[in-house]
């Protein structure tokens, strides 16, 4: 409840809103490099399971999504395993592409 609070404050004070993996050090590290951006931003820590199931956090419009399954309206989403969808309008992957043999781009 006082995540979906904070949530809420956040977007009624016009506040850039963060959604981050609370289960690994990717997640962890893209919340404080968000609020090192955006000192006056709020951030939820989220579970992957919790983005699928959870009502609010797919009604909202987030500034910032990193290491969770897109909820939807995203301005700004880091992914750091693979590309899910919906697709946000600006996205960034961490993991490289190693080009195979025959120049295709493997795994």
């Amino acid at each position: 409840m006082r995540r979906f609070l904070s949530a809420l404050w956040a977007k009624l004070s016009n506040r850039p809103l963060a959604l981050c993996d609370s289960g690994d050090v990717d997640g962890i590290t893209s919340a404080a490099l968000f609020l090192r951006k955006y000192p006056n931003g709020v951030v939820v820590l989220a579970a992957p399971s919790e983005v699928n199931r959870s009502w609010w956090i797919k009604s909202l419009s987030w500034t910032f999504v990193a290491d969770l399954p897109c909820p939807g309206k995203v301005l700004i989403r880091l992914i750091t395993t693979g590309p899910t969808s919906p697709a946000p309008r600006l996205s960034f992957m961490t993991r490289r592409r190693l080009l195979s043999p025959h120049g295709n781009e493997g795994p």
